[in-house]
């Protein structure tokens, strides 16, 4: 979704995270997540937008909640969004697509 923040433009994803593990695992809003925009161009979040994704650990079965935006001007086409980090929390690689 776009959103204006600080008077600029931001591409933000709702993203919920939930530890089905039996080990206390960490997570971070702001450095595990990329953006790959229309013209391929991958970007790292950015600290602009509403309810920002923070970092921490989660125990077994604990649930966070929140936006990670980057710095694209919200230009229309289908984005990726990328997440390394999850691999301890699944099998590999988190992405998906979105279109603006």
């Amino acid at each position: 979704v776009r959103v204006k923040a600080s008077g600029q433009t931001v591409v933000c994803s709702k993203v919920t995270i939930v530890n089905n593990s039996d080990e206390l695992r960490p997570y971070n809003g702001g450095f595990d997540w990329k953006l790959q925009d229309p013209a391929g161009v991958v970007k790292l979040t950015t600290l602009l937008g509403p309810d920002p994704l923070s970092a921490g650990q989660l125990a077994r079965g604990g649930r966070v909640v929140g936006n990670v935006c980057f710095d694209s001007r919200g230009k229309p086409g289908e984005y990726t969004i990328i997440n390394e980090a999850l691999a301890l929390f699944t099998s590999g690689t988190v992405r998906w697509k979105a279109t603006l």
